[in-house]
C-alpha cells in the first residue's frame, strides 16, 4: 500500500479512536507504533519508539512547562485568583455589569500567574460564579462570561500551549510568549465593552452594586501585589532578557511560595497536593507530547506531512485562502482533541507552508492559539463547557452555550482585528532584544 495513503488512513483511525474516548496520548502512540511496524518494519519500529521519547522531549525549552504549572497551583493555593478578583472589583464593582467586568479583569490577572486554561476556568467557576448569582446578575451571562475568560490563560503569559508551539515550531519561546501579551489585554478590553453595552440596553442583566468606600477600593488594590510581581518576573524579565522563559518560570514559582508563605496560606498538606498536582499534570502534559511524538514519527514515515505541505503551498489560491483553509483543519480538531495534541501534531507539518507564504511565525503562534481558546468554547464539544458543567452541576449545558455564544462572536471579530493587524501580536517581541 502507498505510503500516503498508510498515513491517511493512520490519521483517520487515530480520530476515530478518539471519538470512541480512548485517550488521546494512547490513540496516537498504538496507531503510531502499527503504522512504523507497517512501514518500517520491526527492528526499526522497536528503535524509534524506544529513542523518540526521550529524544523529542529532552529540550531545555520544555523545562519551562513543570515551573510554570507549579507556579499556577501555588497562585491558587496562595489565592491569588480571588486577589485579582477583589481587585478588579474594588476598581470597576460600581460600573453596571462591573462584577462581570471584574470577572475579565480578575481572570487576566490570575492568567499572569496561572499557564493552563482549564485549571484557570475550574478556579474562576468555583470563585466567581457564587458571587455573581449573590448578585442578581443573570444566569447566562455568569456562566457564558466565565467560559470564555478562562481561556485568557492560553495567551496571556506564562502560558503552557505558547512554550508548547515555540519548540514545535523553532521559534525564541520568549518572543511566543510576549507576544501574547496585547493580544490577551485587547481581548479583556473588549469583553469588557461588549458587557457594559449588553447590560445597558438590557439592564436587568446586571444590578447597580452598593457603592464603596475609597478605603476599600485601596485595600482590594493593594491586595493583588503578588499579581503584579508575577507579571514584572514573568513579563518584564523576559522582555528586558534579564530572563530566559525557564529562568523566569522558576522565579515566578519561587515569588508564589514566598508570597503564600508570608500570606500564611500554605500548610504541609497543601504543599503536597500542590507538588503532587504538579507531577500530575506535568506528567499528564508529557504522555501527550510523548504519544503525539509516536505518532509524527509514523507520519513522516508516510511522507504525509510534507505532501500535505508541498500541496497547500501549491494550491492556485491567494496565501489568504491558504491560512483560513489551515485555520479550519485546527479549528476542527481543537474541538475533539487536547489544545497540545493538536499544536504537536499539526504545527510541525503546516508551519514551514505558513513561512512560505509570507506570515510570520511569531504570529502564527498568536493566531493558532487564538483558534485553541475558541475551539475550546465551541459547542456542542468544546472542552470548556463540560468543565464548567462539572464545576456547576446545577448549569444546563445548553444554558453555558447560550451564555458563551456572544462572546464566541467577539472572539472571531478578534481573529480579524489579529489578520486585519499582524502588529498586534508582533510590535512587542520585535522590541525584545534577543
Amino acid at each position: 500500500m502507498d505510503p500516503l495513503v498508510v498515513g491517511f488512513l493512520g490519521f483517520a483511525v487515530l480520530l476515530a479512536l478518539i471519538c470512541l474516548r480512548v485517550w488521546i496520548a494512547v490513540a496516537a502512540a498504538i496507531v503510531g507504533v502499527l503504522g512504523l511496524w507497517y512501514l518500517a518494519g520491526l527492528d526499526r519500529t522497536i528503535t524509534l519508539v524506544g529513542l523518540t521519547p526521550f529524544a523529542k522531549t529532552f529540550d531545555y525549552n520544555f523545562s519551562v512547562i513543570p515551573l510554570f504549572i507549579l507556579m499556577g497551583y501555588l497562585a491558587f493555593d496562595a489565592g491569588i485568583a480571588e486577589k485579582g478578583f477583589t481587585a478588579a472589583r474594588a476598581l470597576v464593582g460600581r460600573i453596571r455589569g462591573g462584577l462581570a467586568i471584574a470577572t475579565v479583569f480578575g481572570s487576566a490577572l490570575f492568567a499572569a500567574a496561572c499557564g493552563n486554561s482549564t485549571a484557570a476556568t475550574a478556579v474562576l467557576a468555583k470563585i466567581c460564579y457564587p458571587e455573581l448569582q449573590r448578585a442578581g446578575y443573570d444566569k447566562k451571562l455568569s456562566l457564558g462570561v466565565i467560559t470564555c475568560v478562562g481561556t485568557f490563560a492560553s495567551m496571556i503569559p506564562p502560558s503552557t500551549l505558547m512554550v508548547v508551539y515555540a519548540v514545535m515550531a523553532d521559534v525564541s519561546v520568549g518572543k511566543v510568549l510576549i507576544a501574547g501579551v496585547i493580544p490577551g489585554v485587547i481581548t479583556a478590553v473588549l469583553y469588557a465593552a461588549f458587557i457594559i453595552t449588553r447590560v445597558k440596553l438590557n439592564p436587568s442583566l446586571a444590578p447597580l452594586e452598593p457603592p464603596t468606600t475609597w478605603g476599600v477600593k485601596m485595600k482590594g488594590i493593594a491586595g493583588a501585589w503578588g499579581i503584579l510581581l508575577s507579571i514584572l518576573i514573568i513579563i518584564g524579565g523576559i522582555m528586558s532578557g534579564i530572563a530566559t522563559p525557564t529562568e523566569a518560570g522558576g522565579l515566578g514559582a519561587i515569588a508564589m511560595f514566598i508570597i503564600g508563605v508570608a500570606l500564611k496560606k500554605f500548610s504541609w498538606k497543601s504543599l503536597s497536593k500542590t507538588m503532587l498536582g504538579t507531577a500530575e499534570m506535568t506528567a499528564m502534559v508529557f504522555f501527550v507530547l510523548v504519544g503525539i511524538f509516536i505518532f509524527s514519527a509514523f507520519l513522516s514515515y508516510s511522507r504525509l506531512p510534507n505532501a500535505l505541505g508541498e500541496w497547500t503551498s501549491a494550491l492556485p489560491i491567494p496565501p489568504f485562502a491558504v491560512l483560513m483553509l489551515i485555520a479550519i483543519i485546527f479549528s476542527l480538531l481543537g474541538m475533539f482533541m487536547l489544545a497540545t495534541a493538536v499544536v504537536v501534531l499539526l504545527v510541525p507539518i503546516f508551519a514551514p507552508s505558513v513561512e512560505k507564504l509570507g506570515y510570520d511565525l511569531i504570529w502564527f503562534g498568536v493566531f493558532i492559539v487564538k483558534l485553541c481558546e475558541i475551539a475550546v468554547v465551541t459547542p456542542p464539544v468544546g472542552m470548556s463547557l463540560y468543565v464548567m458543567k462539572g464545576v456547576i452541576p446545577s448549569a444546563e449545558l445548553s444554558e453555558i452555550i447560550m451564555g458563551a455564544t456572544p462572546f464566541l462572536i467577539l472572539e472571531a471579530f478578534l481573529l480579524i482585528l489579529l489578520l486585519a493587524f499582524p502588529q498586534i501580536a508582533l510590535w512587542l517581541p520585535n522590541m525584545m532584544t534577543g
